[in-house]
């Protein structure tokens, strides 16, 4: 993520402000201004490439949360079946207990 910022930095930098400077087109600096040109280009694919493998790490990154919240609603829903399920049987028992108690009498 840095070296995306900086990069951008760079290239704004260079494309943006240096062909402001009051010297920029003087003709001392012309091979100074292809090397630069050069080096914004360089930097500028090196950014596509960044940004690729950024990409693709957050395509990573929501997988992997996608997994983490289905793991969690599945877990959540069979808390749920396990809970209904132990209440379910609490009142078998309980029925039997009230059958068991009326045959009593």
């Amino acid at each position: 993520d840095e070296t995306y910022v900086y990069g951008i930095r760079f290239a704004t930098f260079c494309l943006e402000q240096l062909p402001n400077h009051p010297q920029y087109n003087q003709k001392r600096f012309q091979k100074a201004k292809i090397r630069n040109a050069r080096q914004v280009d360089r930097v500028l694919k090196t950014m596509e490439i960044i940004t690729q493998r950024m990409d693709a790490e957050e395509l990573v990154k929501q997988k992997k949360e996608e997994q983490l919240k289905k793991e969690q609603i599945q877990s959540e829903e069979n808390e749920r079946k396990e809970r209904l399920a132990k209440e379910e049987e609490e009142n078998q028992q309980r029925r039997l207990e009230l059958e068991r108690q009326k045959s009593k009498k």
